[in-house]
Order: C-alpha cells, then structure tokens, then sequence
C-alpha cells in the first residue's frame, strides 16, 4: 500500500497557513499538474491529490477533523473527497494568468467582443526579374480586403440605432456550461451562436453589409520595389491590410516578392555567378573580353595569360546592391576553355607544331573525311597556283 502523504507537505504549505495561503499553493500547482496541460507520467495522480488536500484543508470541519487524526479521521466522513474529486471555482482563474483563460472559461482576459477589434494583417506575392531587382522597380498590385461600410459607417444597423444585448450571452459574447468528467467539474466557454461572439445583436441589419460592419473590396495600388530585394523577402505597407471594427486600426498588408530563375545569373547574398567561354589560345596568352553583365552594358574582364579551366575571376561592383546601403557585391565569372570539335588541316598542322615544341610525342587520330571534301577536295588553309 502506498504511504499517504501529509496535505500540508503536499501543498507546500505551513500547518498554521491561512486558507488564502492553501488556495495560492493549490493554484500555483495545479498550473503544474493539471492533466490537461501536464502529460507525463504521475501528474494526473500528483493533481488528485493536491486537489483533495486543497478540499480538506479549505473546509474549516474537515481541516479540524484532519489535524487532530490525519486522513484516517476523514475515511467514511461524507465530502472528505474520498470518491473522485472537484475543483472549486473556475478553472480560468487557476490558468488564466498563463494564457489559458479561453480554454477554461477564465474571466480576468476575457476581450470585449463590441470594443475596438484590428482588422488581419494581408499577405500577397509579386514575381519580378533579377535584372529588376537588381535596379528597383514598380508594381501595380491588386487584392481584396475588408473597409468599413460607407451605408452603416461601420455600425451593422440600417436605422442606425445602437445594437441591443444579446439575450443569451447577456454582452459577454461567450456561453458557458458544465461538463463532469473523470477529473470533476469543469466549465468549457464557447462563442455564442446568436450573435457570433460580439455580445450585441443588430435588430434592423445594414442592407449593404448584412450587419457585418464591413464589405469585401477590390484595391489597386502602386508598390515601390527597392533594388537590391531578394527572393522571398517582404515589404509591409501600413494600413494596408483589413480595416478594423468598432473603431479599431487597419491591419497591415506584406508584399513578399519572388524572383524568376534567370539564365546567366545565380545570386548569392549581394553576388552573382555566371560562365564565359574562351579559346585554348586565348586562355594560353591572355586577352580583353566583353562580359555581359546584370546591368545590361558589358564590362571588359582581362584574362591573364596561361588562365586555367574553371578559374574565377572577380569584377568588384558587379553585383546587387545591398538593401540598406545600396553597395553593389561583385560578380564572378568562371572561365570555360572551348575545345574545337573540328579542325583544318592547317589548325592541325599548328597544334601539332605546338605539340612538338612542347616535346609531346603525340599520334593524332586520322582526320575524318567530311562531305566536303567529297565534293570539293580536301582543305588545306592554301590557294593554288595557276
């Protein structure tokens, strides 16, 4: 048989402790074991227990009783809680102070549904080019959000009279009701269905909006993209989203943008990526080439003599500029060596004269007769003598 433990341990409290005191204690732990928020193993008999401890400790009978001969004076007594358990008053003055007070019916947070309420904050998206983003641009958007009914001005009413009570949530905007279950007596709070939760009915509805105080509209507006946006990020537009009720502020509307893959350019941060091909001769001795850039005009880039396959170069100023501060990154190019597929007899003979003076011993493959050479002869790079 397991050893009953002393409810004034239990409940962490003196023997000569005020009953305010029991109830504080039995509060601050039934926000730690309560079944409903504690799952682990041994915290729904833990809650049992504090809560028949905080029932006999707060009955001034049963606590006499309990201090001169322990539990055992209490088995047999009627509403010593030996068969199941309550729990007194409501549970949302127990969690309401940690953001349960919806879930159990609690009073202290409880909004006013006929006060001011912030209209929702909207979210649309905008698909634009790198070489936008990289520049700035501007959008024309359009989207739906909810203003204030020029009819009612926001009242619900056609007549304009003041909305009544509700007659059954009495203005709370919620209904209660009891539910016994295994772990006692609980009040679970729902929305009132007669008035949807605003605590008021309108007897004589707006025409125009049904008494919703709001109509649904179509909004156009213009939207500054600033350069240097990337894929994903948002700009917020105040007052942009869905006017409140009751007098409450306008929500706020997010334009996410989102960037198209582009071609010849990948983006990192404030960098960009992109390839150029070269010959074998070009990379060997070096040249100037024209590199296109994001900006639309080409750049000259110097390749070094005896550049390698793949090696990068960096062109500082190239990139995207920074949101905040508008510095551009750099953009860096990797060199791609283009080999011929075909040669001439006479670039042949050139690389093969290259060959040797590399001191390469090299067997060519037999040059493949082409088409052309059918018909007209083989090229050779030199003219005929007539």
């Amino acid at each position: 048989m397991a050893e009953k433990k002393d409810y004034y341990e239990l409940l962490g409290v003196s023997r000569d402790a005020s009953k305010d005191d029991i109830k504080r204690a039995f509060r601050r732990l039934a926000r730690k074991y309560h079944p409903d928020i504690n799952h682990e193993e041994g915290a729904e008999e833990m809650f049992k227990e504090i809560n028949k401890a905080h029932e006999v400790l707060t009955d001034d009978r049963q606590r006499s009783i309990y201090d001169r001969y322990g539990e055992a004076g209490l088995e047999g007594n009627p509403g010593a809680g030996g068969g199941g358990f309550t729990v007194e008053g409501d549970l949302g003055d127990i969690f309401g102070g940690f953001g349960f007070g919806d879930l159990f019916g609690g009073g202290g947070h409880r909004q006013r549904r006929n006060g001011p309420r912030a209209g929702s904050d909207l979210e649309l998206q905008v698909t634009i080019s790198l070489e936008e983003a990289a520049s700035g641009c501007t959008r024309e958007i359009e989207y739906q959000r909810n203003v204030v009914c020029d009819d009612c001005k926001g009242t619900g009413s056609h007549d304009g009279a003041a909305p009544a009570e509700c007659p059954v949530c009495h203005g709370t905007g919620q209904v209660r009701r009891q539910v016994n279950s295994i772990f006692g007596t609980t009040v679970q709070v729902s929305p009132c269905t007669r008035c949807g939760g605003e605590g008021t009915v309108i007897s004589d509805p707006c025409h125009t909006c049904r008494g919703k105080k709001r109509v649904r509209i179509s909004e156009r507006k213009s939207v500054d993209i600033p350069a240097g946006i990337d894929n994903e990020q948002h700009m917020r537009i105040s007052g942009g989203g869905d006017e409140g009720i009751n007098g409450g502020p306008a929500g706020d509307l997010y334009v996410t943008v989102l960037l198209r893959e582009h071609g010849r350019f990948a983006r990192r941060g404030s960098d960009l990526y992109t390839e150029t091909e070269i010959s074998f001769s070009a990379a060997a001795l070096g040249c100037k080439i024209e590199v296109p850039t994001i900006y639309g005009a080409g750049e000259i880039l110097e390749i070094k003599p005896g550049t390698q396959p793949d090696e990068v170069y960096e062109m500082k100023g190239q990139g995207m500029p920074q949101l905040r501060t508008g510095i551009k990154g750099s953009m860096y190019v990797c060199v791609k060596i283009a080999v011929p597929k075909s040669l001439s007899d006479e670039q042949r003979e050139a690389l093969m004269a290259y060959s040797k003076a590399m001191g390469e011993e090299l067997e060519p493959a037999p040059r493949k007769e082409t088409i052309t050479d059918k018909l007209f002869g083989k090229k050779t790079g030199k003219r005929k003598k007539k």
